[in-house]
């Protein structure tokens, strides 16, 4: 089925005038009527579509349960080098030589002194990374996934989910009112933060911090260093910019939620003031908070995880198993990364490997461990303000709850 989308079980391929608005009813009314469908993915951002991408290298059926019609507005976000391995083994890093994404050489730091300190992928043996669209990079993982064969619902809404003798029933709603049940042996949570599925399963989430990110698109490209992230320390956090393909720059400054004062100043005002405090950044960003900072955005970015990340014919992948502070620059490699392992581990547990759900998450378990002492130590570098809330607080994060596997 490469190249084409997939014709769902029990239905003719629609062809000529027809809405994708009807395609996707009809879609609806055929997987409803299937008997048999191996995995329902609820969720179709980059860790549910990775899964979905890799199970069908796997040649096993599956359906994505995406409830936006689309990916919509999103920060853009960096890929380091060693993600190159997890993109070839999805068989799909021919994807980032697309104009929409840019090549990132290295990373220029603020961090631990006043003085920027250049450092370059050069060294590194898999090439550069990259600055990428998000929004588009997600739409190139659903039509690849869609080319191989996978089966993928827009507004669909995931509402419950119930063990039956031998299969699960997933329930979700579309459009206006209607509602679906669909059969399936094991299902993905791939819903993000909220993870949905797993909550009906009686999952919890710890979160290690309180991290949010405050980002912006400005209409001013990066006047040094256009092809590096750049990263800056300051009193109440630390701040992130990037180049994006059309000379605009992706600006985020990462803090704690209680830092901003919600109730005594607008959001811009606050956040104009937090980049005049930076050194180093507003000198190659020019910012006019009037004009430049019009729309800003929050968005958590706490370190967190699911504490129980799998149980009989489900699993979690992603943010909903796994959240990442921004700094390790591993969120969306994590994202696709446990797609792949995923994958992996259903293919086993369908054909009968006992053992397959939880070395899915010893790996996941075993990435965030060393992330987390990755981080710590980052953290720990930066010393000059010390007596600041937000950087005591982060000498202070620890693990309460080990993950473990409801069987």
């Amino acid at each position: 089925m490469e190249g084409q989308e997939s014709t769902l079980p029990g239905r003719r391929s629609t062809k000529g005038g027809t809405t994708e608005r009807k395609q996707t009813i009809e879609k609806t009314r055929a997987i409803n009527k299937s008997i048999n469908l191996p995995v329902v993915i609820v969720g179709g951002g980059p860790a549910g579509a990775a899964t979905a991408i890799a199970l069908r290298r796997q040649q096993i059926p599956c359906v994505v349960l995406e409830a936006g019609a689309s990916a919509g507005r999103k920060p853009g976000e960096s890929i380091p080098p060693n993600a190159r391995v997890t993109l070839k083994e999805l068989g799909i890093v021919h994807l980032l030589e697309d104009a929409q994404h840019q090549r990132c050489t290295g990373n220029t730091v603020v961090w631990g002194d006043d003085h920027p300190h250049d450092r370059f992928f050069f060294t590194e043996t898999m090439g550069d990374g990259w600055h990428i669209n998000r929004a588009f990079f997600e739409q190139q993982l659903s039509q690849t996934a869609k080319s191989m064969g996978a089966y993928w619902l827009h507004d669909h809404h995931f509402t419950n989910w119930e063990q039956q003798e031998d299969h699960l029933l997933i329930h979700c709603s579309f459009g206006q009112g209607s509602s679906i049940s669909i059969k399936a042996a094991f299902a993905v949570d791939a819903s993000g933060r909220t993870a949905a599925l797993a909550r009906k399963a009686g999952a919890t989430r710890q979160s290690l911090d309180r991290l949010t990110g405050y980002y912006a698109i400005v209409p001013a490209p990066l006047t040094a260093l256009p092809s590096t992230t750049f990263i800056e320390a300051t009193a109440n956090g630390w701040w992130y910019a990037a180049a994006l393909h059309d000379n605009h720059t992706v600006i985020n400054f990462m803090t704690d939620a209680d830092i901003h004062p919600i109730d005594n100043q607008p959001l811009v005002d606050w956040l104009f003031q937090q980049f005049r405090q930076t050194a180093h950044l507003q000198q190659c960003l020019p910012l006019s908070a009037g004009t430049d900072l019009q729309q800003v955005m929050a968005k958590p970015a706490s370190t967190s995880f699911l504490t129980t990340p799998a149980g009989p014919h489900w699993l979690a992948v992603g943010d909903a198993a796994c959240t990442y502070d921004p700094l390790t620059s591993y969120g969306i490699t994590a994202a696709l990364g446990s797609g792949l392992y995923a994958a992996l581990a259903i293919t086993d547990h369908l054909n009968g490997k006992e053992l397959a759900k939880e070395a899915y998450c010893y790996i996941q378990q075993t990435t965030f461990n060393k992330c987390l002492a990755m981080l710590q130590h980052q953290y720990g570098l930066e010393k000059r303000w010390m007596e600041r809330p937000f950087w005591q607080r982060r000498r202070a994060i620890q693990i309460k709850n080990e993950p473990r596997i409801i069987v």
